[in-house]
C-alpha cells in the first residue's frame, strides 16, 4: 500500500502560498490568545547562564519534568531538545533559554495559570539543583563565550549565516529572552489592520518593556540590549517593515516579502540542510540541488522571519523584552486591549499614524538606549505610552473578561513613575543593591510570581 503524502510533504505550489494565513483566519467569537515567555536558567547564587548539558543543567531539568510530570520528549539525534504536552510546548533557545508556549485560551486567565503551573512543577527541581529563573531580558552574568551552544542543527546554521549579516546575532542567540503574544485575525483586512498597528506600535512597546541594562555583571550603557542586538542581527529579516505603512498593505505584499528573503535552510528526513542564500521565489521556481519545494518549507521559511510582527500563521507580536515578574502578563494584556478592540485599534492607530518611514525608523533605533525619552515626531514616548495604556484599558473593559487589572502594574510604572524597568532596575543597582549580582536576581526571579499567588 502506498503512503499517502501528507500536505506538509506535498509540492508546493504558487497558488498554496495564501493557505496559511487562509486557513487561519476565524470569526472573533472564537478568537483566543497564546503566550511565549522565554526564562533565563542560573546558577544560584552567582546568576552564571544554566548550561544545556551537564550534572546540573537544562537537560537534567527536562528529564525530570518528563519523568514527574507527564511532558513528552522531542529528540534531535540523541538529544532532548523540547518537550509537548497537550497543545503545550517547551523549546529552547539556542543559549539554552527556556520556553514555554502556552496552549491558547479565550483569555489571558488561562495562559496565567498555566504558566503558574509550569513554574510549580520547576520548583522542586530547580531547588534540588540551585537553579534560579530569571524574567530578565538579557542573561546578566555570563559572557557570550561562556554561554554553551545548544545541539540543535537549525542554530548552528542560523549562527553561520548570522555572521555574514550582523554583528551581534550570537548576543540575540544565546543571551537574550524576550516574551510574544499570539493573536487572531478573522480576515485578510483584519490581518493587515493589526500587523500595521502593531508594527507601529513595536517601537513604544519596547520602550515600556525595556528590561536587560545589565550584562557581564555590569550596566551595558543600554536599556534594552535585546532591542539593540536585533537591529544589528539581520537588518533584512528583523525589524520594521516598510510595505506596512502603505495604505493598499496585503498579505499578497507580505508574502511578496518572504518571497525575497534569502534562505537558511530546509529539512528533509529530520535532517537540516543549509541553503545558500537564495530568495524563496527562486527555490519554488528551480528547486534546490534536486530538492523539491514542498508545503512544510514555506512554513519553516516564515519561521525564519524575524519582524517585531509576523505572521506565524497567527500574529506574533514580539517587541518585548522578558519583563520583570509582577509585569509578565502587562505585555500581553498591552496587546490584547489594542488588538481585539477596533475602537482601541483605530485610537491606538491615531496616536503614531503620521510619522515617516524615516521618523518611524530613528525612533527603532534610539529606542534601546534612550527608551520612553525618545522622540517620536518631537514627542516622547512616553506620553505616547501613556495614551496607549489608556486606550488598551478601555480596550480590554470592553472585552469583559476581566483582564483590565493585568495592566495596573505597567500603569502605575509608566504613568506614574514614568520609567521603565530598565530605569527602575538602573536606580535600584547604583543605589540600595550596591551594584551587586544578588539582589538583581531576587528582584526578577520567576518564582515570585507563584509565591505571590500562594
Amino acid at each position: 500500500m502506498v503512503k499517502p503524502v501528507s500536505d506538509k510533504e506535498r509540492r508546493l505550489e504558487r497558488s498554496d502560498l495564501r493557505n496559511s494565513f487562509e486557513r487561519a483566519m476565524k470569526p472573533s467569537s472564537s478568537w483566543q490568545v497564546g503566550v511565549e515567555i522565554e526564562k533565563l536558567g542560573v546558577f544560584d547564587p552567582t546568576g552564571k547562564a544554566l548550561p544545556y548539558s551537564g550534572p546540573i543543567s537544562v537537560d537534567r531539568v527536562h528529564q525530570s519534568l518528563i519523568d514527574h510530570f507527564g511532558w513528552k520528549p522531542m529528540h534531535e539525534k540523541d538529544h532532548v531538545l523540547a518537550l509537548y504536552r497537550e497543545c503545550s510546548s517547551i523549546t529552547l533557545e539556542p543559549g539554552a533559554q527556556h520556553e514555554l508556549s502556552t496552549c491558547p485560551y479565550p483569555n489571558l486567565h488561562g495562559c496565567l495559570q498555566e504558566f503558574r503551573r509550569h513554574l510549580q512543577e520547576l520548583v522542586p527541581i530547580s531547588s534540588a539543583l540551585g537553579i534560579r529563573w530569571l524574567s530578565l531580558g538579557m542573561q546578566p552574568v555570563s559572557s557570550l563565550q561562556e554561554i554553551e551552544w545548544i545541539p540543535k542543527r537549525r542554530y548552528q546554521i542560523m549562527s553561520e549565516r548570522f555572521k555574514k549579516t550582523g554583528a551581534l546575532g550570537p548576543v540575540m542567540m544565546k543571551q537574550t529572552a524576550g516574551i510574544q503574544t499570539s493573536l487572531d485575525y478573522s480576515d485578510e483586512r483584519d490581518a493587515c489592520e493589526k500587523f500595521r498597528v502593531g508594527m507601529a506600535l513595536s517601537p513604544i512597546v519596547t520602550a515600556i518593556s525595556a528590561n536587560s541594562p545589565v550584562a557581564e555583571g555590569k550596566p551595558n550603557g543600554y536599556l534594552s540590549f535585546r532591542a539593540q542586538a536585533w537591529l544589528d542581527t539581520d537588518p533584512a529579516r528583523c525589524g520594521l517593515l516598510r510595505e506596512a505603512f502603505s495604505n493598499s498593505f496585503n498579505l499578497d505584499d507580505y508574502i511578496g516579502y518572504a518571497l525575497k528573503m534569502p534562505m537558511i535552510f530546509i529539512q528533509r528526513k529530520g535532517d537540516w540542510i543549509p541553503m545558500d542564500p537564495i530568495p524563496f521565489e527562486q527555490f519554488l521556481e528551480k528547486g534546490y540541488q534536486g530538492h523539491t519545494p514542498v508545503y512544510a518549507d514555506w512554513e519553516l521559511h516564515l519561521s525564519t522571519l524575524f519582524l517585531e510582527v509576523r505572521f506565524h500563521p497567527y500574529l506574533e507580536l514580539r517587541s518585548s523584552d522578558s519583563p520583570s515578574p509582577e509585569l509578565l502578563f502587562s505585555i500581553p494584556a498591552l496587546w490584547k486591549g489594542i488588538l481585539y478592540s477596533a475602537s482601541a485599534m483605530k485610537q491606538a492607530w491615531d496616536l503614531v499614524k503620521d510619522g515617516s518611514w524615516e521618523e518611524r525608523m530613528a525612533a527603532y533605533r534610539a529606542v534601546p538606549k534612550e527608551g520612553l525619552k525618545t522622540k517620536f515626531r518631537g514627542k516622547p514616548i512616553l506620553q505616547i505610552a501613556k495614551d496607549l495604556l489608556q486606550i488598551a484599558k478601555r480596550g480590554l473593559e470592553e472585552q469583559r473578561e476581566e483582564e483590565a487589572p493585568f495592566l495596573e502594574p505597567l500603569m502605575e510604572l509608566i504613568t506614574q513613575e514614568e520609567r521603565s524597568p530598565a530605569e527602575r532596575i538602573l536606580e535600584k543597582w547604583h543605589g540600595p543593591w550596591q551594584q551587586r549580582i544578588e539582589p538583581l536576581l531576587d528582584d526578577v526571579d520567576f518564582f515570585k510570581l507563584i509565591r505571590k499567588s500562594s
